[in-house]
């Protein structure tokens, strides 16, 4: 008989019998064996990062001053077959102030790989050195698991206002010498300054009584045109500047977005919360449109288009040169579709006011 030793839960043969040993004796260190194999792979597939999904987030400007802003680029790409979800930050995000946000727009798709950004504009308010704040990605797979991605934090430095002057203690200012004549003494300035701000007061008094005059004789000042013919023959300048055919894309796409700004403000947008077209965010246009009486594929039309304007101006992303005159037309074509049922309901409301007179 054999003598065995034991290690653990674990015994093994000391010395070979003249019968050699059999599988059943090396039964038990197989089995320690795979179960340390099973151990360590399972860590391994744990720790492994994935490589279906690649995250970008960065930053226009590392170095800002106290209340400058910056834009924070975040972008992602990950295969076709999974669902990702890049979460709305508030306001008050950590130390940052995010004063705009777009919407999440899908920049390509190529080889089975769709790519998507987002852009933040954010603002500090205290010198020091800031990290973003954590912003978790999450990214769900065909057979319904969900995986949450962090990327890495972005860190600022923002320098005081202040010069380096201006943050020394200065020593105090010795007391005036009332030795001197009087009307050398700063105090005898007083009245002639209060006697120079009279003259200017009556005299801006005067020159606003008389441009009030001015204007009541001339009449106001208006732009005749209709909201489409403005909209129209600002496109047509655009055209000729032919911007995007020498390297002017961000500057075309800011024409373009605003004069659709313009055009939506003087029709469907007049009455939207009191508040201007020219102040609005993409995303209350978007809002704002929706409740109008445009139909739904416009209001698609003109949500991608202020996105991609947003893209072109705050992420440097760059469409083909036939894309951007495309954008153009687009523009047109809304406006002289939609003018045509602004056409039709003035005709219909006149002749339903003739009928009424009748």
């Amino acid at each position: 008989m054999r003598e065995r030793i034991r290690i653990g839960w674990l015994s093994l043969p000391t010395s070979v019998g003249s019968e050699g040993l059999g599988v059943r004796d090396f039964a038990p260190l197989f089995l320690a064996v795979a179960l340390s194999f099973a151990v360590v792979d399972t860590a391994m597939a744990q720790s492994a990062p994935p490589t279906d999904v690649r995250v970008s987030f960065t930053a226009d400007r590392p170095e800002l001053t106290v209340g400058e802003t910056a834009t924070l680029s975040l972008v992602v790409s990950h295969l076709r077959d999974l669902s990702v979800v890049v979460p709305r930050v508030e306001r008050e995000w950590g130390p940052f102030e995010v004063q705009a946000q777009t919407s999440v727009q899908t920049v390509s798709v190529e080889d089975g790989v769709r790519t998507i950004a987002k852009q933040f504009r954010v603002a500090l308010f205290a010198p020091g050195t800031f990290e973003t704040p954590s912003l978790p990605i999450s990214v769900r797979s065909p057979d319904g698991s969900v995986e949450q991605f962090h990327p890495s934090p972005v860190r600022f430095t923002v320098n005081s206002v202040l010069s380096g002057s201006d943050e020394q203690l200065r020593g105090l200012r010795p007391p005036a010498d009332l030795s001197t004549p009087l009307w050398e003494q700063p105090a005898a300035l007083v009245p002639a300054v209060l006697a120079l701000l009279t003259a200017l007061v009556a005299g801006g008094y005067y020159l606003l009584r008389r441009s009030h005059r001015q204007v009541r004789a001339t009449g106001p000042v208006f732009d005749a045109r209709s909201p489409w013919e403005a909209a129209i023959q600002d496109l047509d300048h655009i055209g000729r500047l032919d911007l995007p055919g020498s390297g002017g894309l961000k500057e075309h796409y800011t024409l373009v977005a605003a004069t659709l700004r313009s055009y939506l403000g003087a029709t469907y947008l007049r009455d939207a919360d009191q508040m201007a077209a020219s102040d609005m965010s993409t995303e209350e246009i978007g809002a704002a449109i929706g409740q109008s009486s445009l139909d739904q594929e416009s209001v698609h039309l003109v949500i991608e288009l202020f996105q991609e304007a947003d893209l072109v101006k705050f992420a440097d992303y760059s469409p083909a040169v036939s894309r951007a005159y495309e954008a153009a037309h687009q523009v047109r074509n809304l406006v002289e579709k939609t003018r045509l049922s602004f056409e039709e309901a003035a005709a219909v409301g006149a002749a339903s006011r003739r009928r009424v007179a009748t």
